[in-house]
């Protein structure tokens, strides 16, 4: 009887073993993938660094072409009228420049911080969206004029705010 007792006990912690492994994989598989930053910088950076980096986010996609990248845009506490539009008509200008398809790309205003800045995300394949995070209000931010550039050449292809 006490055989027996035991047989059944040891079935019973195996059965539940296997039932728990199951819950946690499908826990696992169901999971959304997130975003990863890929790089983050200041918009005070000069036209060549910036689009350096967008060219190593495009090698970074080609390597990953699920992915899909959010730019994630935030206002300095001075900040220009239309500025962000026009950091999205550099970088569209420097994606068809390089020949590269501007629906992976997503464009997010994400409020105002210190000073100006970007942040470059790849998102998996079926993944969330970054969130932004705005560090100043709106109250506090010194609107200038609407940005003129300053470059007198007819095309670059990322030069658009340099300060």
């Amino acid at each position: 009887m006490r055989n027996l007792l035991f047989l059944y006990l040891l079935v019973f912690a195996f059965s539940c073993q296997s039932i728990f492994a199951q819950t946690e994989s499908e826990t696992k598989d169901s999971m959304i993938p997130t975003a990863k930053l890929f790089d983050e910088f200041l918009n005070t950076i000069g036209s060549e660094d910036r689009s350096a980096r967008i060219d190593a986010l495009l090698s970074e996609l080609q390597n990953n072409p699920n992915s899909k990248t959010v730019v994630l845009f935030y206002c300095g506490k001075e900040c220009y009228y239309g500025e962000f539009e026009a950091h999205i008509r550099g970088i569209k200008l420097k994606l068809n420049f390089r020949g590269f398809d501007s629906s992976k790309f997503i464009f997010i205003y994400g409020g105002y911080r210190i000073k100006s800045e970007m942040q470059f995300w790849v998102v998996p394949k079926d993944g969330g969206l970054p969130l932004p995070e705005s560090t100043i209000e709106f109250e506090d931010v010194k609107f200038k004029g609407t940005f003129k550039g300053k470059s007198k050449l007819k095309f670059i292809p990322y030069d658009c705010c340099d300060y």
